[in-house]
């Protein structure tokens, strides 16, 4: 236990500890804490010296009150829930081929009134921008993974493989981004962002091939276009071709370009 400090003093007019008395009358002996400041005495009524307070040690943190956290907000959560379901439905209603559904029929697949839609977002574009760049940040991962190991024909199905496995996750949300990155300049710049991602891969998924090349810029260009997923688009929806015939077209596309 540390030693207690007293004030052996008497008191002292003008100490500034309680009321002024004759320099006759001793203080009664308090802790040091409250000794006299114009003793220079600092030492207890057994003449043992008084330990210095910068010796003790500060309180730690995790001993200091803690404060209440703030209460939920209720109606806060139930507005980011609200929020989170009417993206959601339309990112739903990309999936199901509709790309320019009205606010009522978002607001009748999220659960909320037609109204809310508003509530949350200044307009149709900016609740169509704000998904649609949630979309992308969902299926990033779908860019990666890309096998670029092995001889040109066991990297060429690799990229065959990956870019038909993009298209299959990325085609609702494709089709409502070329739509509407005319009028969003937040859609328009995340899709050239993913362009130059998968324009990157691919040359890189070629480099030998393209290096060797009598024209490289050229057929750097080509192999950009054949495996871009608005051409992938044209070949699956405008000529109608299905999976398998899609990828034997590429493939057979990126031979001639690269052999």
């Amino acid at each position: 236990m540390s030693a207690t400090r007293f004030c052996t003093r008497p008191s002292t007019p003008g100490c500034g500890r309680g009321t002024a008395t004759s320099s006759a009358t001793p203080r009664a002996p308090t802790e040091c804490s409250a000794w006299c400041p114009r003793s220079s005495s600092r030492r207890d009524p057994h003449g043992r010296e008084c330990p210095s307070t910068s010796t003790l040690s500060p309180v730690p943190p995790s001993a200091q009150p803690r404060q209440d956290a703030t209460p939920l907000d209720g109606r806060r959560e139930r507005g980011a829930r609200n929020k989170a379901a009417v993206v959601q439905a339309l990112l739903q209603l990309y999936e199901a081929g509709e790309i320019q559904p009205s606010a009522a029929r978002i607001a009748e697949i999220a659960g909320v009134s037609e109204r809310s839609v508003f509530r949350y977002f200044d307009d149709m574009e900016d609740l169509a921008a704000t998904a649609i760049v949630i979309q992308w940040e969902r299926i990033h991962q779908f860019y990666e993974g890309l096998d670029g190991s092995g001889d040109f024909e066991q990297r060429l199905d690799a990229m065959i493989e990956h870019r038909l496995r993009l298209f299959d996750k990325t085609i609702g949300v494709g089709r409502a981004s070329a739509v509407v990155s005319a009028r969003s300049a937040t859609v328009a710049t995340a899709m050239n962002q993913r362009r130059t991602i998968l324009r990157t891969q691919a040359v890189e998924q070629f480099a030998p091939e393209i290096a060797a090349h009598s024209q490289p810029d050229a057929v750097s260009r080509i192999v950009d276009y054949t495996l871009s997923i608005e051409n992938i688009e044209y070949l699956r929806s405008s000529v109608g071709l299905s999976r398998n015939r899609t990828r034997d077209t590429l493939m057979s596309a990126l031979r001639l370009a690269l052999n």
